[in-house]
């Protein structure tokens, strides 16, 4: 059994089954919630108003998942089954399917992070021998850098910064290089080549 209804601007699907407890969903924009037979409407709606801030956060996630971001510009994802190629209409990316995106996606950001460390690179006037680059997305760190086999890997999420943040994160690795540890030198020697790096690292905490 089933109902709909709307409350506080949220469109609810009510799925009753034979359970003891409520529980909350979101799924494309709509809020689920699925309880006991027995629950009425008023205590479904109180349950909400309850959970607004969890559902709001919910919502948001679900919205960032349906879109993709490239130098800090947001497209929302519309999949269109038989599109031969990516392709971009207003605001939007055209796709046919996840993998397709994905490796078009994870391409250019590798073609992207390696133009701004190569450009990087060039101003960093250090001895610091090329590094092979890497891509993967991360949950905790924005770049990695690995003395012992000279590679950066950056994190794919990274993309949906502009150019800025991202030469900070390349130049903070970068440094990494010369001084494992975040001390003072470190920080002095990122200073000198990024002056507002502090701004910029708020920005990766946002």
């Amino acid at each position: 059994m089933e109902k709909t209804f709307y409350h506080q601007d949220y469109f609810v699907r009510v799925i009753y089954k034979k359970i003891k407890n409520t529980y909350l969903r979101v799924n494309q924009k709509q809020v689920i919630i699925t309880t006991n037979y027995r629950t009425k409407e008023k205590t479904i709606k109180d349950f909400i108003n309850d959970n607004k801030k969890r559902i709001e956060k919910m919502l948001a996630s679900e919205i960032a998942a349906d879109k993709i971001y490239y130098q800090g510009q947001g497209y929302e994802k519309v999949k269109m089954s038989g599109s031969n190629k990516i392709e971009f209409f207003d605001n939007k990316v055209i796709y046919a399917n996840e993998k397709q995106l994905d490796l078009w996606y994870r391409k250019k950001a590798f073609e992207w992070f390696l133009f701004l460390l190569q450009d990087e690179y060039k101003k960093v006037d250090e001895k610091i021998a090329f590094p092979e680059i890497k891509i993967r997305k991360m949950k905790t760190r924005w770049g990695v850098c690995n003395r012992s086999a000279k590679t950066i890997t950056l994190n794919l999420d990274l993309m949906r910064f502009d150019e800025k943040v991202i030469r900070y994160v390349i130049i903070h690795e970068l440094i990494h290089f010369l001084y494992p540890y975040h001390n003072q030198i470190f920080w002095k020697k990122v200073a000198f080549y990024c002056p507002d790096y502090q701004k910029l690292r708020k920005k990766l905490r946002n």
